[in-house]
């Protein structure tokens, strides 16, 4: 980081996070560690209904919204573990694991809600 610079968001210049040195490293990694975890629950937790939502307001064209609709519709999964495996059941909400759109699709919602609160 370079001294001398506008400051971001947060208004703290960079001149305050090289004084406090390894406390600050200890500090944002903290922060950026809580802030990946939550996300990751955030990730699971995507109502679909404001996936499509989103992807509208986003300028997704309605031909592709209706396409990872299909996509998700009647999502199913099962649960194994040690002792064997769980019956299927519906998946109704959250982003699909490993699916390469997926990390795109959670961008869009995220940059779509982070616009209407004005962040």
């Amino acid at each position: 980081m370079k001294s001398g610079k506008a400051v971001g968001p947060d208004d703290i210049p960079v001149e305050v996070w090289k004084c406090l040195g390894e406390a600050a490293v200890e500090f944002l990694t903290s922060l950026f560690s809580r802030v990946l975890e939550n996300l990751e629950k955030v990730y699971d937790r995507v109502p679909r209904e404001e996936l499509w939502y989103c992807m509208r307001k986003s300028g997704v064209t309605e031909k592709y919204v209706r396409v990872v609709q299909d996509m998700y519709e009647r999502s199913r999964t099962v649960v194994r573990c040690a002792v064997g495996q769980r019956e299927d059941f519906n998946v109704e909400v959250g982003l699909h694991q490993g699916l390469a759109l997926s990390p795109i699709l959670f961008a869009i919602v995220i940059d779509q809600l982070s616009e209407e609160v004005g962040i």
